[in-house]
């Protein structure tokens, strides 16, 4: 606000409501409250634009403040600055101090805006693990892109375990590790931030690779035939075959409601029928481990090559048909019937 009183006369002034202010807008009044000149007179007129001046330059400082940067100068400020006496001199100092690149930094209206009297700004979350699901506020954000958030206290969660196949055919496990927000990292997850400018946020992960967990040498060659360089261990992460090719599946199976027979399983009262070389199904499950099982061999294949899409379901059936009459398995050959 610019004001003065100078005798006889009473406050004259202007005030600015920059992009907080009460009316919703960006903008300045200038409103001499009782002017120390004639209305209609040069100085009369000098005095409107020193005003009108004064205030837009509050304005844009208020303008960059909301962008993070405090340092523009204030025009209430000229003898903490400069030892000028007049007003006009200081604003010309002002302007022409000021950095020119910082001037295309100031990017209100492209990175936060004033709605119907409330400030919103933008968060940028960013990553390299796209099926990182984030929420703000319990809303689920796509990981990366801009949203608006309205200034003020919010809550950052994310999933705490991801498991993809992105790195060159080896499926990869992300754990979340902790938030970048700006320059800042924090490990808390949930997150209550204060949203109070424009943010750039992205997460860090650590990573796991998995391991395969076989009986047959069948599903082993399957296994090296979809993934690239895979470990195999007893313990693996990833069960590969049914029940009957893999015991290791016999539990996981039985708590989940599913039987395997010869030629067929069965999964809350529906019964695929297989053939061998023909026609197979698939069940993955998704509990302490990964579970891949087929009725036969060909299902078995089938089910590692949709985990090379990615995790993003609990339990998945699937259908492959020889289409072609080649005797292998082939991505587009295969269907998903239900998934959970």
């Amino acid at each position: 606000m610019y004001y003065g009183i100078r005798w006889p006369y009473v406050a004259h002034g202007g005030i600015s409501y920059g992009a907080k202010g009460f009316f919703g807008e960006t903008g300045f009044i200038s409103i001499p409250i009782a002017p120390d000149e004639e209305p209609i007179s040069d100085k009369y007129s000098d005095f409107l634009i020193e005003v009108a001046i004064h205030e837009f330059l509050h304005v844009i400082d208020n303008m960059y403040e909301l962008m993070g940067d405090n340092s523009f100068y204030n025009p209430d400020e000229m003898s903490k600055w400069t030892s000028y006496t007049r007003p006009y001199d200081y604003y010309v100092w002002m302007l022409r101090n000021w950095p020119v690149k910082k001037w295309f930094n100031l990017k209100f209206g492209f990175n936060a805006k004033n709605c119907s009297g409330k400030i919103y700004v933008s968060v940028t979350f960013a990553g390299e693990i796209p099926a990182t699901k984030i929420k703000v506020d319990g809303s689920y954000l796509p990981s990366n892109g801009s949203i608006w958030v309205e200034i003020g206290n919010h809550e950052l969660s994310a999933d705490k375990e991801v498991m993809l196949c992105l790195k060159n055919g080896t499926i990869v496990r992300y754990s979340f590790s902790k938030w970048i927000i700006g320059s800042r990292t924090n490990q808390s997850n949930p997150l209550a931030i204060l949203v109070d400018r424009p943010l750039n946020i992205s997460i860090e992960c650590k990573t796991l690779t998995f391991s395969f967990a076989t009986s047959s040498t069948v599903d082993e060659i399957s296994v090296r035939e979809v993934f690239r360089s895979p470990t195999f261990s007893p313990n693996g992460s990833i069960v590969v075959g049914g029940p009957l090719a893999n015991k290791r599946s016999e539990i996981a199976a039985l708590s989940s409601g599913i039987k395997f027979g010869k030629n067929w399983m069965e999964i809350n009262g529906t019964i695929y029928r297989s053939t061998w070389g023909k026609v197979d199904y698939a069940v993955i499950i998704v509990k302490d481990r990964i579970y891949a099982m087929g009725t036969h061999r060909y299902g078995t294949k089938a089910a590692l090559l949709l985990l090379l899409e990615g995790l993003d379901f609990r339990f998945l059936v699937i259908k492959w048909m020889d289409l072609n009459s080649n005797g292998d398995v082939e991505r587009e050959e295969i269907s998903v019937l239900a998934k959970g």
